[in-house]
């Protein structure tokens, strides 16, 4: 690569026929992402937790929560529901979810 030449300005690109204006239409010279085909070894395998019923409900209470955003990690509740996580942070009905018998109870230490 060639030495740059000190107090030079830098080359300018001007575009002949642009407008001022922001271009707002869709995306150019980009293809949509229906008529992008990948490899079957790229595409997402199905997954299931076996033995997890549907109707399974576990509350885990006062842990450490880190959402990497960046943010300290702070303190509250998680709630499960079957296969999927269903809130983080503040669980709105905690207390009615604690004293449900058939809610899974896990607390921190």
């Amino acid at each position: 690569m060639a030495p740059s030449k000190l107090n030079e300005p830098p080359p300018s690109f001007t575009a002949t026929g642009t407008s001022s204006e922001p271009y707002t239409g869709a995306p150019r010279n980009v293809e949509y992402i229906n008529n992008i085909n990948f490899a079957s070894s790229l595409q997402p395998r199905s997954y299931e937790i076996r033995g997890t019923h549907p109707d399974s409900k576990i509350l885990f209470t006062d842990v450490t929560i880190l959402d990497s955003t960046g943010q300290e990690p702070y303190r509250g509740d998680v709630l499960i529901m079957g296969e999927r996580i269903a809130e983080v942070g503040v669980v709105l009905n905690v207390d009615e979810l604690k004293q449900d018998p058939n809610v899974r109870l896990s607390s921190s230490c």
